[in-house]
This record gives structure tokens, sequence and C-alpha cells, in this order.
């Protein structure tokens, strides 16, 4: 059995597997390496200990989610857009 990192969500430390971390289970699956981190990605845990971050609740959202909904409502393609950056350079 082996031992795996990853990076922490907000600030990118390395995270063990085996060690202490919060994750959020609702829907994303994000991983936090402290609070501090958890808390300034909107993490939260109700009276009722339910728990969500702010990615779940659709109040932020991941570059990729962000450049994704750019293109489609411009209506862009990324191979058009690459062209075109090459060609500026």
């Amino acid at each position: 059995m082996g031992v795996d990192f990853f990076p922490c969500d907000f600030c990118g430390e390395s995270i063990c597997d085996c060690g202490p971390y919060i994750t959020c289970n609702d829907k994303c699956y994000r991983r936090w390496c402290d609070k501090e981190c958890a808390k300034n990605d909107g993490y939260l845990v109700d009276d009722e200990d339910n728990a969500s971050c702010g990615y779940c609740r659709n109040e932020l959202f991941t570059d990729w989610k962000i450049l994704d909904y750019i293109l489609e409502k411009f209506n862009l393609d990324k191979e058009e857009i690459v062209k075109e950056m090459r060609n500026e350079s």
C-alpha cells in the first residue's frame, strides 16, 4: 500500500493522503491542506454538519470553467484562438 500526494486546491501545498487534510465531498471533492485554505475557498459547515464550498454552491468557479463559459458564450473555437495567438507572436 502506497502513499499518495496531491496539491491543496487553494494554495498548491503538497498534501499526503495519510495525513490531515480537509475535503469537500458534497459535489466537487476539492481538498485543502488546512482550515484557512478551506475557508478561503468558501468551505462552510452548517449547524447540521452539512459541508459545502464556494464551488459547490456556484459562488466560485475554476479558471477552466470560466474559460469554457467564455468560449461558448462568444462562440469561440480553441484552435482559432491558438492560431491567432501564434500569428501575434
